[in-house]
């Protein structure tokens, strides 16, 4: 499979136009390319829309639940679980994402907050390291 050399669309490899390009006008074929440069442009930002939806919602609304059962609240009472989990993930979570925001300032030049799963798995490390010495001592 080869793209058309006009407007990017995928043809047989034994041929180097397509089939519209070849028919078409330059103008028609211009129109073309931005019909599919729009259609593209909104599939990326859907896709960037749900993950920084999903990173900012529902990932730390997941940690927040775990670090309350962790914490020993349990599931009993939802409302306090949820706040003894988000008083955890605001100590050990932002704290780490802060300085990142400041270190990519100095690094890179510009403000950019830092996304990433990996950002979770110290603050459940060190979650996890304290409920466990203060259950076994």
């Amino acid at each position: 499979m080869n793209k058309c050399k006009d407007c990017g669309d995928l043809i047989d490899s034994s041929f180097e136009i397509c089939y519209d390009c070849e028919t078409s006008t330059k103008e028609e074929v211009k129109i073309k390319i931005e019909k599919n440069n729009i259609a593209l442009n909104k599939e990326k930002r859907l896709k960037m829309l749900t993950y920084r939806l999903c990173n900012l919602l529902l990932i730390p609304l997941a940690f927040c639940l775990m670090f309350g059962i962790i914490g020993g609240q349990g599931i009993t009472n939802l409302e306090i679980t949820i706040g003894f989990g988000f008083g955890q993930f605001l100590f050990f979570y932002y704290p780490p994402k802060l300085i990142m925001f400041f270190a990519n300032r100095l690094m890179k030049k510009k403000w950019s907050w830092p996304i990433g799963y990996s950002y979770f798995i110290l603050p459940l490390i060190v979650t996890i390291w304290f409920m466990y010495v203060k259950f076994h001592l």
